[in-house]
């Protein structure tokens, strides 16, 4: 990699992560109808942007893959692990949300689990459409930039870094860009980000973890829609 350009990359990452964190902190207090769309619309365009930098860096396939024979250390899960985590971890995600159709007032209970986000989930079906958009480019871009980006520029060089610290300090990176959340909801996503290492690590690229990251996000509609049902739809 381009040890200059790699710095300035993480540099520019450590950036928008501020930013993001003052941007939606500003949705708290406002009332203009068009400040989630603004939001969106920058986070969107920066982990692109980011993303398309790293793959420049890096090269595609360096990005993508996380060559497995590189690492040298007997812990790493297998594929067999990956698989197997990554079912667990899907039936997670969505068996939840079937049972929660037929469980007697979880509209109810959902929209206070939901209120303190209310600022940052969609509300029309504009910023529906986009938080679509927002959960695949999360899955993509955060997945290319957290997981293997990052991991790559501590593990390797410029500061060889041994892995299992290395994946500690993405994991926090990753946690302190949701502080938005809350702090407990913060750490919740860092353990997730470790569960996406080992499917990243395991599997040796990073489809699964995409793919979980951005089913993790779009339940986001779902539990909306259930949250809003009236008493007698449920």
């Amino acid at each position: 990699m381009h040890i200059k350009a790699t710095h300035l990359l993480v540099a520019l990452l450590i950036v928008f992560n501020i930013l993001d964190q003052r941007a939606i902190g500003r949705l708290k207090k406002t009332t203009d109808p068009h400040a989630r769309i603004r939001v969106y619309r920058f986070i969107f365009s920066w982990l692109w942007a980011a993303t398309i930098a790293a793959a420049w860096l890096m090269g595609p396939q360096e990005l993508f893959w996380a060559h497995r024979d590189r690492l040298s250390v007997s812990w790493l899960p297998g594929p067999v692990t990956a698989g197997i985590v990554a079912i667990a971890a899907f039936l997670a995600l969505v068996g939840p949300l079937i049972l929660l159709q037929r469980k007697p007032g979880a509209a109810a209970n959902l929209s206070r689990a939901l209120e303190k986000l209310r600022f940052f989930l969609p509300h029309t079906p504009e910023e529906r459409r986009w938080w679509v958009l927002l959960s695949i480019t999360a899955g993509v871009c955060e997945e290319s930039l957290f997981r293997s980006f990052l991991l790559q520029y501590l593990h390797n060089d410029p500061w060889r870094l041994d892995l299992g610290v290395a994946i500690f300090i993405a994991c926090v990176f990753f946690a302190l860009g949701h502080l938005y959340q809350g702090p407990i909801a913060a750490i919740g996503t860092g353990v997730l980000a470790v569960l996406f290492f080992v499917l990243f690590l395991g599997s040796g690229n990073l489809l699964l973890p995409m793919f979980l990251h951005a089913i993790t996000d779009l339940r986001a509609l779902f539990l909306l829609r259930l949250a809003e049902k009236t008493p007698a739809q449920t």
